[in-house]
């Protein structure tokens, strides 16, 4: 079996963070029962969190917190 060029590495990582933004952001309409108003709710399962995090930690992505001024 012969190894994966860089680009199609390239290829597949950026399918997989597509895959993962889209489900980390992909919503449902719900009505509250109570008020009657139209509410969205985010539809990720903890698995698709956890593999986001799995995948920014294996890619190094780091956040830093700006100071306020």
């Amino acid at each position: 079996m012969s190894k994966s060029t860089e680009q199609e590495l390239s290829e597949l990582h950026g399918t997989v963070a597509r895959v993962l933004k889209t489900q980390l952001t992909e919503t449902i309409e719900v009505t509250n029962e109570d008020t009657g108003e139209k509410e969205e709710l985010l539809t990720a399962t903890p698995a698709v969190l956890s593999a986001a995090i799995k995948f920014l930690k294996d890619n190094d992505i780091t956040a830093s917190v700006a100071e306020d001024e």
